[in-house]
Order: structure tokens, then C-alpha cells, then sequence
């Protein structure tokens, strides 16, 4: 029968101190009776070879005792992480130290499980919230934990609740990507401040903290600005990202407030991109909320230069003696319509679908855009104008920054959303600035341009999953650009998309998975679902007696043990509520699972 419980009570302790005692008394012996003292020297010397055997025994037993205490909180100067990163190496990414969680793992944690841990080791003191002996299972075998950097471009989910570590984590990921060069986008909905300094602390390691780029609604005065409209291939593009935001009664994408919204944008910045304007949110929401004859004036008259020469000396004299704009617009598509009848090739597309705008029933089109207009005003009211729809004035304005401007810099940008001020804004913020991200991510895919490596991590983010953040998902492997999302759980995402199918995309695209302490018993089940499964040993007892009732003198009993084996989860669902603050459970590449634990990176002005 070959099984074993490793974390046994110390006997070999007590064995070795009687080994001890037999060795005294045999050295003692002579001294008070008159026998030969060889033969008890002998028993002395073979005594205590056996008590230093014992000892030795019973200090490595000793020693994987006290692992199960568990460990101290590390704190990690920067010299040391220095020095591991150069252990490293530049091809991996590196996760804090720990060990790899196989079957021999499980079988101990499965032991130790079904009996009182604390009658085997004493807790430490001043004992943190978590059961440390999960980690002290393996915590000999202790080794820097790497994951491959291509392996990094599938993505990684890191899941765990309040105060689990996350932060943390992020704060040793985003150190070395802006070390390696990378540009790195952090997007934190809560607004951390830690987070913030973290990173600017970063580039200062990096020899170069200006780098860094700091954006939060609550301080705007400090805050870059930035064009989340800037990067876009069709017009299309930059209506589909804002009729994202709005959430519609049914959850569904057909509903048609939403189809005729995001018509309606498409209608509008169709017309800003035909008369050489940069589309922003602050000229969208004009041209939605009030007329657009001014635009159509400017479309009409430029597409009429382009295919009537000397159009300013041959306008239709109507048009030339208009008295207002109204007026002028209403003759311009006059003549507009009847040159398209003669000349069917000078239709043309950007005039069609603005004015489908102009024709509209103003009453009925202010009626079915009613819930976009809320969003567009949020989003471009008070500070929120000059941030997110900044007036350019030369090509290369430092204070104004977009993806494309981020990547192309190598910038380390921080974008604080302020979601416990504002959470609808904030995640409007967060949701319309990932889909720009989307967008340059897709020109990098199609045509492999500017492929810098990407590192985006995402604090909280199912306050900020869309539609476009799926698709960058989906094809920010090809594009150069690496995820790393938190959640506390699983359930977020499916609360925020309302699709069971939406919230499987988004799990199904990242490849590795950190699991910090999870107190949602349905995020642990998916976890622990999620890696892969073991066969472990257990003894089954069994006791017998019997007798005849004709002859109750013929009575027999018998006790037996038998091996038994079953399958079970590596990680079993309550091992992931016991972790400590900064320890996880990771698989990684869909190829191992690790066990380990996070060091705190100690900055040169902090004191641990």
C-alpha cells in the first residue's frame, strides 16, 4: 500500500530524544556500577549515531511544518527585481516566486484539508486573513514563475476580490513592460492613486518619466487630452462606436431607437469627414441636437467645386441672392436634384445620407434619438468638452493625445475614469477610449503598421467591456497588442453585457487565467472547472463482526483498509476563498498550474 501522509506530528523529534537519553544512561552506567565500560560504550556511540540520524530527520520534518505556516508579507526593492528581471530574461514575463501545483500537491492540500491544520502547526503570528499552508505545500521548491511573452499576446484574465492583490499584480506587470520599451495603456475605473504613481514611478525607473501620461475627470487642469474620435477608416467606424454606449430597454442590438441612433451618427459624421473636418464628440452633438443646413451648405458647395469648374462664378443666382442660410440650402438641393437627373454621375453618397438628415421630420428624429442625446451631453459638458474633444491647434500639440499618438510615442498613459463619482460617464470614457483603441488595433492588423508591442491592462472591467473591446479581444493577438483584465468576478461581465454568449467571448479569449482570493462560489466553480483535473488517494476503513444466531459462540470480527482513488480538481472551488492577500493560483498557456505569491515593490521614498 503505497500512501503516505506527509505532515504527520514530528515523532522523529521524539524518537531522537530517546536515542539521547539511552546514550546518557549508557555512558552513565559505568560510573556507578563495577561492569566493563566498553560494551556501554558502544551502546553509547550506536545511540547517539541514531539520535543525530533522528534529528536531522526530525529537523527537515520540522522545517516543512513551519513552511505551513505560511509567509510574511515581501517586499521587493528595486534592485532585486532588477536582478530577477536579468534572471528572467527579456523573452518572459515575470509573476512573483512559487512553485508548480501537480498531483502531489493536490494529494497534500487533500490530506491537510480534512484535519485541523493548526493541531499540526501553530498559526504565525499576527496571522493573515487566508490559509498560508497552501502555500507552504510546495514553498521548498520555491523558483521565479515566468510566463513566455508570446504566450502573454492570448491575453490573461486575472480574477480576485477587494484587497486581494490585483493592484498589486499590475503594478509588477506594468513595471516591466514600460522597462521593456513597450506602450502601455492602464485603464482604471475607480481611479487608484497608488496605480497612477505607480506607473509615473515606472517610467522614472525607465530613465525617462516623460513618458508618462496622466488623464482623470476629477483633475483637468493635470489631465492630457484626448481625441477619442481620432483613428477611424470609414465613417461608420466612429458611429458604431458611439451608439455602443447606449443601453437600450431590450439589451438587444436590434432595438430600433438604438439602429436609427447610430444611422443618424453615421449621417452626420459622413458629412464632417466630406467637408475635410476631423469629426469630434462636440461637433457630432451639434450637428445632432440642432440643424445641419449649415453643414449641407458647406458638403454641397464643395462637391459642386469638385465637379463644376469655376463653381464660385457659376452658382445659380438664386443661391447667390439667398438671404439666409435656410434659404440658400433649400435652393442649393433644389438644383442639386435636378443635376442628378441630367448627370446621374454626380450623385454623391456623403450628400445622400446627410440629406437624408435634412429631410427628415425634425419632431419624429429628436423623438428616436431621445436616448442618445443624454450620453452625447455627458460626454461633452463642462471639462468634458476641451477633454475629449480638443481643439488642435498644430499637427503635433503635446497636450493632446490620441491611441495612435500613444502607441507611435511609446507613451505610458493612465486613464482614471472616476466611476465612484460619475459611473455612467466614467464607463461612457472608458468604453468609447478602448473602442479607438480597437480601431487603431484593427489598421495594425489589416496592414501591419506601427506593430510597437501593446500592453493594455484593464482594472474592473466589466465596467468598461463593449462590443469593440471583444473584437480587440479577439484580434489583438495579430495586431501586436496584449490584455491584461481584472475582475472580482465572473458575474460582472454577464450583468454588464446581459449576454451569457457575450461574457464566453470574452473568458474564451484569454488563455491564461491568475486567481487571486474569489469569495463568488460561482466564480470558483469556473476556475476551478477551467483547470485541468487529478486522481487522488484515499484510505477507506472498514470494520465487520458477525454471529450466529444458532451458535452465538462463533463469533467472528475483522477490521480492513483499502486504498481507494478518485477524481477530483486539482484546485479544488474553497481553495481559492482561503488564499492570503498577494497569493494566486495560475494557469498559464492552458499548459500548467502554478502556485504563488506576489511581492510589493518597495519605491526608493517607501518604507515597508
Amino acid at each position: 500500500m503505497n500512501y503516505r501522509f506527509a505532515y504527520r506530528p514530528n515523532y522523529d523529534l521524539y524518537s531522537a530524544t530517546t536515542w539521547a537519553l539511552f546514550a546518557l544512561v549508557a555512558v552513565a552506567v559505568p560510573a556507578g556500577i563495577d561492569l566493563p565500560a566498553q560494551p556501554f560504550q558502544l551502546a553509547a556511540l550506536f545511540c547517539t549515531v541514531l539520535a543525530i540520524v533522528r534529528i536531522a530527520q526530525a529537523a527537515l520534518h520540522g522545517r516543512r511544518l513551519a513552511l505551513l505556516r505560511g509567509r510574511p508579507l515581501w517586499f521587493l526593492d528595486l534592485r532585486s527585481f532588477r536582478r530577477i528581471l536579468r534572471r528572467v530574461g527579456g523573452d518572459d514575463l515575470y509573476l512573483g516566486h512559487g512553485f508548480e501545483w501537480g498531483q502531489p500537491q493536490a494529494q497534500a492540500a487533500f490530506d491537510l484539508a480534512k484535519r485541523d491544520v493548526r493541531s499540526i502547526v501553530p498559526a504565525r503570528q499576527g496571522e493573515s486573513l487566508g490559509a498560508g499552508w497552501l502555500h507552504g505545500i510546495g514553498a521548498d521548491r520555491e523558483q521565479p514563475l515566468t510566463l513566455p511573452l508570446q504566450h502573454a499576446m492570448g491575453h490573461t484574465l486575472i480574477v480576485g476580490t477587494t484587497g486581494a492583490g490585483k493592484t498589486r499584480l499590475f503594478d509588477l506587470l506594468i513595471a516591466q513592460r514600460v522597462l521593456a520599451g513597450d506602450t502601455v495603456i492602464v485603464i482604471d475605473p475607480k481611479g487608484d492613486r497608488d496605480l497612477a504613481l505607480n506607473a509615473r514611478r515606472a517610467c522614472a525607473l525607465a530613465g525617462d518619466e516623460t513618458r508618462f501620461r496622466f488623464f482623470h475627470p476629477a483633475f483637468p487642469d493635470r489631465s492630457v487630452r484626448i481625441d477619442p474620435m481620432a483613428n477611424f477608416t470609414r465613417p461608420t467606424e466612429l458611429a458604431a462606436r458611439i451608439a455602443a454606449l447606449i443601453q437600450t430597454a431590450s439589451g438587444s442590438d436590434g432595438d430600433p431607437f438604438k439602429a436609427f441612433s447610430q444611422m443618424a451618427l453615421t449621417q452626420v459624421v459622413t458629412g464632417l469627414v466630406g467637408t475635410g473636418q476631423q469629426p469630434n464628440l462636440l461637433a457630432i452633438k451639434r450637428y445632432l441636437q440642432g440643424s445641419v443646413e449649415e453643414l449641407l451648405d458647406r458638403l454641397l458647395s464643395d462637391h459642386f467645386r469638385t465637379i463644376i469648374a469655376d463653381w464660385d462664378h457659376r452658382i445659380p443666382e438664386d443661391v447667390r441672392t439667398a438671404r439666409n442660410v435656410e434659404t440658400r440650402v433649400a435652393k442649393l438641393v433644389a438644383f442639386y436634384r435636378r443635376s442628378i437627373q441630367s448627370h446621374p454621375e454626380w450623385e454623391s453618397p456623403a450628400v445622400e445620407e446627410l440629406l437624408q438628415r435634412y429631410e427628415h421630420n425634425r419632431e419624429h428624429y429628436s423623438k428616436m434619438i431621445a436616448s442618445l442625446m443624454p450620453i452625447m451631453s455627458q460626454l461633452t459638458n463642462g471639462v468634458m468638452a476641451e477633454l475629449l474633444s480638443p481643439r488642435r491647434i498644430r499637427s503635433e500639440d503635446q497636450g493632446i493625445s490620441d491611441t495612435q499618438t500613444m502607441i507611435r510615442r511609446a507613451e505610458v498613459v493612465y486613464l482614471g475614469l472616476d466611476t465612484l463619482t460619475d459611473g455612467f460617464v466614467g464607463k461612457a470614457i472608458g468604453s468609447i477610449l478602448l473602442a479607438d483603441l480597437t480601431a487603431v488595433a484593427g489598421e495594425r492588423y489589416n496592414y501591419g503598421v506601427s506593430n510597437r508591442p501593446v500592453s493594455v491592462f484593464v482594472d474592473e472591467a466589466a465596467e468598461v467591456v463593449c462590443d469593440p473591446f471583444i473584437s480587440l479581444l479577439n484580434k489583438g493577438r495579430g495586431a501586436n497588442v496584449r490584455l491584461f483584465l481584472a475582475t472580482q468576478t465572473l458575474g460582472d461581465f454577464a450583468a454588464k453585457l446581459g449576454s451569457t454568449h457575450k461574457t464566453r467571448m470574452v473568458l474564451g479569449n484569454c488563455n491564461n487565467l491568475v486567481a487571486l482570493r474569489i469569495k463568488d462560489g460561482e466564480t470558483q466553480e469556473y476556475v476551478a472547472e477551467a483547470l485541468p483535473r487529478t486522481r487522488l488517494q484515499y484510505l477507506m476503513h472498514m470494520q465487520s463482526a458477525s454471529t450466529l444466531s444458532d451458535a452465538p459462540m462463533l463469533y467472528s470480527a475483522g477490521a480492513t483498509q483499502r486504498l481507494m482513488e478518485e477524481d477530483a480538481p486539482l484546485v479544488p472551488p474553497p481553495y481559492f476563498g482561503a488564499l492570503p492577500n498577494l497569493e494566486f493560483f495560475a494557469y498559464l498557456s492552458g499548459a500548467k498550474v502554478v502556485k504563488g505569491r506576489l511581492p510589493i515593490l518597495r519605491w526608493p521614498e517607501e518604507r515597508p
